[in-house]
């Protein structure tokens, strides 16, 4: 294993997947590959590297709406594997060319049969393992009016409507529905597909240790002081956090909003990889009824704040210790609590 104080960054050791965010990473990581998501407006000048492949992720957006965000058009001549995923999909065929995508009324937020075609006498490798018929989660606002030059059909729906579309000369795919979740089960299998087979990369790269690389590499960086930068606001939420981080214990409240098993995944995360104290606890028995029927988001926002603070002060009555809780000075509601033992008040 390599010197802790010798580790180079992530993306100048494993090939690297790179995601610009409009609005898909867990499931790639899954694939025990590599990958950094980065904001949608990043451009390619900014960037400190070569990724293996480019993925244009799903956003709730149409590219004509006002303030609709777009990429960097540079991304489409880097010469490596593309897929726009949804609002990608749109985001890339628009970059081509305009008359490409027309905004969509209404929207089609529902499930579809997509089926892949017989190009060349053969199923294009995106689809490899999954050639017959599959359930697929459409959610997409836009459509395309045409299919960009130089690309072809590689999948449709029932009604005939392009799925998926592949460039005839270039490893650059789009897809109109959303394989990241799970009302797409062989979703899985096209990103492996696409990061595998298509982009290269081995799926098992990244080592086991790899947190405990990335932890000693951060330490590299701080140096000597073993002080690393870190931003801050005027809030109250971050100048406690920013002076008792050392001393920091931390309560993850599930109030029913965290997928199937999150909470516990999140605690052996930060408990074991991170070395965070952190004491989860399931609150959602005790939010739920204190809502009924209330749409106020003010009243929401306060019924949150307050099962986040009672919650947090069962933690710390169970623990026989004494901790400072930051509030907002407005409203005495949690921003954050922060905490440690302190001097009994």
């Amino acid at each position: 294993m390599a010197r802790l104080d010798t580790i180079a960054e992530p993306q100048e050791v494993y090939p690297t997947i790179l995601v610009l965010d409009f609005g898909i990473i867990r499931r790639l990581r899954e694939l025990n590959v590599y990958c950094e998501l980065l904001p949608c407006s990043t451009r390619l000048a900014e960037l400190r590297f070569k990724p293996a492949g480019l993925i244009l992720s799903g956003g709730p957006y149409s590219v004509y709406d006002d303030g609709a965000p777009h990429s960097d058009p540079a991304y489409l001549h880097l010469g490596i594997p593309i897929l726009g995923i949804g609002y990608g999909l749109s985001e890339l065929a628009y970059r081509l060319d305009r008359t490409n995508v027309v905004a969509g009324v209404p929207g089609e937020y529902a499930l579809a049969e997509v089926t892949a075609e017989i190009t060349n006498a053969r199923f294009d490798p995106l689809f490899h393992c999954i050639e017959g018929p599959m359930k697929a989660w459409m959610s997409h606002g836009d459509r395309l009016a045409k299919l960009p030059e130089g690309f072809h059909a590689i999948a449709t729906t029932e009604n005939s409507e392009p799925a998926a579309i592949a460039h005839d000369t270039h490893p650059i795919y789009g897809v109109q529905f959303h394989p990241e979740v799970p009302h797409t089960p062989k979703g899985a299998q096209l990103l492996r597909n696409f990061v595998v087979n298509i982009c290269g990369v081995n799926a098992s790269r990244v080592p086991d240790n790899f947190v405990e690389q990335e932890n000693g590499r951060k330490r590299k960086t701080a140096k000597t002081s073993n002080r690393g930068p870190g931003t801050v606001n005027g809030g109250m939420d971050a100048k406690v956090a920013a002076r008792l981080s050392h001393r920091f214990a931390a309560v993850l409240a599930d109030f029913g909003y965290l997928r199937h098993e999150e909470r516990e995944q999140v605690e052996r995360d930060l408990n074991e990889h991170l070395r965070i104290n952190l004491r989860g606890v399931d609150a959602s028995n005790e939010f739920y009824p204190g809502l009924r029927a209330e749409t106020r988001v003010v009243f929401v926002r306060n019924a949150f704040s307050k099962s986040l603070l009672s919650e947090a002060d069962s933690v710390i009555r169970a623990s026989h210790e004494t901790y400072l809780m930051a509030t907002s000075h407005r409203t005495g509601a949690p921003r954050v609590f922060a905490c440690n033992v302190m001097d009994k008040p």
